[in-house]
C-alpha cells in the first residue's frame, strides 16, 4: 500500500483496500503528500484513521503545497492548546 500511495496509483491503492487485510501505516499518507498524489490522499483518509505525520505537514509548507497544506489543516487540526 505505502508503494502504491508513493507512486500516486490510486486503482492499486483502492484494490488493496478491498483484497488485502494489513491496512496501511501513516508512511502511505506521507508518500502521497511528498509526492502531491492529492486523490490518494481523499481515499485513504475516507478509509484508514492513521493520518499523516508532522514531518509531512512540514514538507508542503517547504515546497508549497498550498491545496495540500489546507486540506490537512482541515482534516488533521493541531489540537488547542490547554
Amino acid at each position: 500500500m505505502n508503494y502504491a500511495a508513493r507512486n500516486g496509483h490510486l486503482k492499486v491503492v483502492r484494490w488493496l483496500h478491498r483484497n488485502r487485510m494489513e491496512g496501511c501505516t501513516v508512511d502511505a499518507m506521507d508518500f502521497a503528500v511528498h509526492r502531491e498524489h492529492f486523490e490518494v490522499l481523499l481515499f485513504l483518509r475516507t478509509k484508514y484513521t492513521e493520518g499523516c505525520s508532522t514531518a509531512a505537514k512540514m514538507f508542503t509548507r517547504g515546497h508549497q503545497q498550498q491545496h495540500i497544506i489546507e486540506w490537512l489543516n482541515r482534516e488533521y487540526p493541531l489540537p488547542k492548546k490547554l
